[in-house]
């Protein structure tokens, strides 16, 4: 399956997401993939968990990503800022999906909690699920559904400092599990992102 970008110019958009294009793949960003797994200790900036019967959780989860954005000034100038989204699933193959980052820019009504989390970024109405990168690849943000059915909201930096996610990132560029894209994504900015002792 290739991506319909019409469809999900249009999914991001009852959102509150103007869709401006894919990201250059060979721009040495974090994989999605990757990204979606977090960091540890150091690396987290902030992080909110709201439970699943909160009054209006929506708009506390709402308010939380947004003073998360304004605090980190995860947006630039123009409240732009990278979405993972699927681009391919191949369906007749036991691979994963194929992730990259659609830069988006937020328009000045918009739901990603509700309208966006029953359409493309989550789980259903309340319930976000998704990971966002800013445009210089310096702060992750995720938004994701607990055990519990409380929604939790994450910003993290520096991700290429995280030993565990570096040698969980070494794994999957070895890993046929993983497309190709994938696993060059990974490669690249693991090469980019060298740590020296």
């Amino acid at each position: 399956m290739e991506m319909d970008e019409i469809g999900l110019a249009e999914s991001l958009a009852v959102a509150g997401l103007d869709y401006v294009g894919l990201a250059d793949a060979d721009v040495a960003y974090v994989p999605p993939t990757l990204a979606s797994f977090g960091g540890i200790g150091d690396t987290l900036v902030v992080a909110v968990k709201v439970g699943p019967d909160e009054p209006q959780r929506v708009e506390k989860l709402n308010a939380a990503w947004l003073q998360m954005c304004l605090d980190s000034e995860f947006f630039d100038d123009d409240r732009r800022f990278l979405l993972g989204v699927k681009i391919e699933d191949d369906e007749d193959t036991e691979q994963a999906a194929t992730f990259w980052w659609a830069k988006v820019a937020l328009m000045e009504s918009w739901d990603l909690a509700g309208a966006g989390a029953a359409s493309l970024l989550g789980h259903g109405f309340g319930l976000p699920s998704f990971v966002m990168l800013s445009l210089d690849g310096n702060l992750v943000l995720r938004a994701s559904r607990e055990q519990d059915d409380s929604s939790g909201l994450s910003l993290m930096r520096d991700l290429h400092l995280v030993p565990e996610l570096r040698s969980h990132g070494e794994w999957m560029a070895g890993r046929h599990l993983y497309p190709e894209f994938t696993r060059a994504a990974v490669r690249r900015w693991l090469d980019a992102h060298q740590v020296t002792s």
